[in-house]
């Protein structure tokens, strides 16, 4: 099984130990965890997502309280449970432990990329930087991630290129380290995409947002 059918399931979705945390789009949490997206200071923050629908539950966690509230002192937004969490945004699940994806950016698979055959007509590709950080006492195992999308109407696979630094992590990770990589998708500028990240024990958290 290669690293790229092995991490996706593909609708763009880390263990019941992660449960961490985006284009743009609303703010929000699966878990009871808290979204923090920096914004400009001095600026109006966005305002969050009131959607009371049930969102799923991993690691035992109690559900969310939707809401939101700002900290005009250090620029961010903290946001109850309410679905997606805007690309930009970091989602911090009760545990502690966080995950953020950035904002896309162009790019251009290389030759020995892998993009699979599910690429929507006149779709462009875009990468995105994720960050973890397990703050909790215990070992994580990234080998339980893995993400799916969608970018439009359609499901979309990530792109696997190795030479330029593109694929999913394979490590543990020891408490209080960050790990930085790279994620990348065929888009259709103008259209949704949604990103979700899941652990083997269930759904963490969706990023979602308009891709320009």
């Amino acid at each position: 099984m290669t690293p790229f059918t092995r991490r996706i399931a593909v609708t763009v979705a880390i263990t019941a130990s992660l449960a961490l945390a985006g284009c743009n789009g609303d703010t929000a949490t699966n878990d009871g965890g808290t979204v923090t997206k920096t914004v400009t200071a001095g600026a109006a923050p966005e305002s969050a997502a009131t959607d009371s629908s049930e969102s799923p539950i991993v690691e035992g966690a109690e559900d969310g309280v939707v809401g939101a509230s700002s900290d005009s002192a250090s620029g961010t937004v903290d946001a109850g449970s309410s679905g997606t969490v805007a690309f930009g945004a970091t989602y911090t699940s009760p545990t502690g432990r966080t995950i953020s994806i950035g904002k896309g950016a162009p790019y251009t698979p290389g030759e020995s990329a892998y993009v699979g055959d599910n690429v929507p007509a006149g779709a462009k590709y875009r990468k995105f930087e994720v960050t973890l950080v397990n703050k909790s006492a215990a070992p994580f195992d990234t080998n339980d991630l893995y993400f799916t999308a969608t970018a439009g109407d359609r499901e979309v696979g990530m792109v696997t290129d190795v030479e330029a630094g593109i694929d999913t992590p394979t490590s543990t990770m020891l408490p209080g380290r960050t790990l930085r990589f790279f994620l990348a998708y065929p888009v259709v500028v103008g259209q949704p995409l949604t990103i979700a990240v899941n652990t083997v024990d269930g759904p963490v958290a969706t990023w979602d947002g308009v891709t320009s």
